[in-house]
């Protein structure tokens, strides 16, 4: 017994020692293989997908898409510089087309599937709004100031000034600070158009003014002079005159040649840089009112971001580009708030709360950013007056 009890314990005693070699090895071979093994990179979510459908062909897109592209462009560079988040633009053009935004919104979801999109120009805004819930993934509108076309689908936002705000503000600025009974229109004859000049005289009406002749232009018209006599021939004392950059450009020369000396009321397209120096030119006389927001008025991030985008493209913003870049934050505010909550992005833009260049912007109940708008008049020197 003393015997096989002595072997045991030899036995117990080789097997515990082996065990630790084995122990030893195990560790020794795992320090190696950690040492000689390349570092990997660190795992990264994938991008933020933005689906950017702009205007980037047509009359219009030198005379603001591009710009609009440029600012998403660069708050998406700063933005991914920065490493919190990571964004992907995907571009598409919609060339101010009802009909090509259509196509190129379905091409970009069905090809890129972009998280979030971004849909510019007021006609192809209210071709896609009726679609946009087959796609399930929110839509911001940008340079859409229809009135109330979020309200179509709880996947629609819009970041942008509306016509029902601007419009009967200069309407109600014009009757009591201006004396202004008798007014005549010359309107394009599109969506954006037609919806402030609705709201302007439904305001106009209410407070007892008149409205002596409507006129209307076509977008691809370039004379104006047979409408713009007919209004020379009215009593009206102001002409209302909507539309977009080329079309008011040439109004307002037209306006001079002709002589008719009436006030000029317009939204703020007209202040817009492309053309500013022109209307200064051809204006006071006769006098010239428009509404526009604090973008124009000289806030300091608004001129931090001006002063940016001049360095980088060489040229000065209108305001779109300001709405389009404070939209690209917004969306990258969202994508953090989604990830830190785990909710999708449709309800963290719902949370965003940000001071950007067109002022603070937040969404409201109908899932707008409402816009402060001032009422001026556009100087001798170029510069807006504000008038209480």
């Amino acid at each position: 017994m003393l015997r096989i009890t002595s072997v045991q314990a030899t036995m117990n005693k080789a097997t515990k020692t082996i065990l630790w070699l084995v122990v030893v090895v195990i560790i020794l071979g795992g320090i190696w293989y950690g040492l000689s093994r390349k570092p990997t990179a660190p795992t990264t979510r994938e991008p933020i997908k933005i689906g950017y459908l702009a205007v980037l062909s047509g009359p219009a897109a030198q005379a603001w898409g591009f710009y609009g592209r440029d600012a998403a462009e660069m708050a998406v560079e700063e933005i991914n510089a920065k490493g919190n988040i990571k964004l992907e633009l995907i571009l598409g053009d919609s060339a101010a087309k009802p009909e090509q935004g259509v196509t190129e919104f379905k091409k970009l979801n069905e090809i890129n599937n972009p998280d979030v999109m971004i849909v510019d120009a007021s006609g192809v805004g209210s071709a896609i709004a009726p679609i946009v819930d087959q796609y399930k993934k929110p839509v911001i509108f940008g340079a859409v100031a229809l009135k109330g076309i979020t309200k179509q689908s709880d996947y629609l936002f819009r970041n942008f000034y509306l016509c029902d705000q601007s419009a009967p503000l200069l309407a109600e600025k014009a009757y009591t600070k201006l004396g202004i009974r008798k007014v005549a229109v010359l309107s394009a004859k599109e969506p954006y158009a037609e919806s402030c000049f609705n709201e302007f005289k439904s305001k106009f009406n209410s407070l007892g003014g008149e409205l002596v002749i409507e006129e209307h232009f076509l977008m691809t018209d370039s004379d104006f002079r047979t409408q713009l006599t007919k209004i020379k021939n009215t009593n009206a004392e102001a002409i209302y005159i909507i539309g977009y950059e080329n079309a008011l450009k040439e109004i307002v020369k037209e306006m001079k040649e002709l002589k008719i000396n009436k006030t000029i009321l317009a939204e703020m397209v007209l202040y817009a840089p492309v053309i500013r120096d022109e209307i200064v030119s051809n204006t006071n006389p006769p006098e010239v009112y428009m509404t526009v927001t604090n973008f124009y008025l000289g806030s300091e991030k608004a001129n931090e971001f001006k002063n940016k985008f001049k360095e980088k493209y060489g040229k000065e913003p209108p305001y779109l580009a300001g709405y389009i870049y404070d939209t690209i934050y917004i969306i990258a505010k969202a994508a953090e708030i989604s990830r830190a909550k785990n909710i999708p992005i449709k309800e963290a833009l719902k949370e965003v709360d940000i001071d950007g260049v067109s002022g603070y912007l937040k969404f409201n109940e109908n899932r707008e950013t409402i816009s402060t708008m001032e009422f001026v008049k556009l100087n001798k020197d170029g510069y807006l007056l504000i008038i209480k």
